[in-house]
């Protein structure tokens, strides 16, 4: 049986643990006991037991100034939503009290924790990948465990490449078999992944690159000036036959100049 103080009052949080969660009246009911209806915006309780189970949440952010959060649960559109104002919390966040500045600070932090969520949901589902895939490093680190997740869980290769070069850029390595890979057989991207593994000094990057060199047309300049660029940087070393091949008089002019 939980012991909760009365729903209208906001309690002195002493040195108890605090807990930020965004979910709706019925969610809070579920994880604390109490009736979710019967609290303000924004008011704290004290309860000496929560509880949670797996679900999902889909974040709308519709109204200038606000944070939206939808009921546990997809594609419910008569959901109440409940809203944490991003105005109130920038306000507090701006005063020289205390007991205002923490619970701001711990509000901005979930939700800029939401934001991220939604972006990286965005790369999941968007028809441009690549230009969402530019902008999520903007987010810095707190995006890295969601794109983690994302690469991890997705069965689509385009995302998982995608994702792999934004965490690459983190210095999380997690997707570096993926992107190995993405050089040798990707026919979007292998250029550009080689770039990037290059620019890391990523030394295992030498023998796709020129597997990939082997394999690739010789038309194909902007991947195969992309390979020889990254081959360049890595230290690696044009076998003989490669450079008489990519020598040759018919073979387009900016890629005999880095063949040399």
């Amino acid at each position: 049986m939980l012991s909760l103080p009365p729903p209208k009052i906001t309690p002195n949080l002493g040195e108890g643990r605090l807990f930020s969660h965004f979910t709706n009246a019925e969610g809070v009911t579920g994880i604390t006991g109490i009736v979710g209806d019967s609290l303000d915006i924004g008011q704290q309780v004290i309860v000496s037991e929560l509880r949670f189970k797996q679900g999902e949440n889909d974040y709308l952010a519709w109204e200038s100034g606000s944070i939206f959060v939808t009921e546990l649960g997809i594609g419910n559109e008569d959901s109440i939503m409940t809203h944490s104002n991003l105005n109130s919390v920038l306000e507090d966040l701006g005063t020289t009290q205390i007991e205002k500045q923490v619970p701001a600070l711990e509000q901005a932090v979930d939700i800029v924790d939401s934001i991220a969520i939604q972006a990286v949901a965005a790369l999941r589902k968007s028809p441009n990948r690549f230009l969402v895939a530019e902008r999520l490093k903007r987010f810095g680190s707190v995006i890295v465990p969601h794109l983690e997740k994302l690469f991890q869980e997705s069965d689509d290769s385009e995302t998982q490449i995608l994702a792999a070069l934004v965490l690459l850029q983190f210095n999380s390595r997690v997707g570096v078999p993926c992107l190995l890979d993405a050089v040798t057989q990707d026919k979007d991207y292998a250029g550009l992944v080689a770039e990037h593994l290059a620019k890391l000094g990523i030394k295992e990057a030498n023998e796709p690159i020129l597997n990939r060199l082997r394999t690739c047309h010789l038309k194909e300049v902007d991947l195969v000036v992309n390979l020889l660029d990254a081959l360049a940087k890595l230290g690696g070393i044009l076998p003989s036959d490669f450079q008489q091949r990519l020598s040759a008089a018919d073979v387009p002019w900016q890629i005999r100049r880095k063949g040399h």
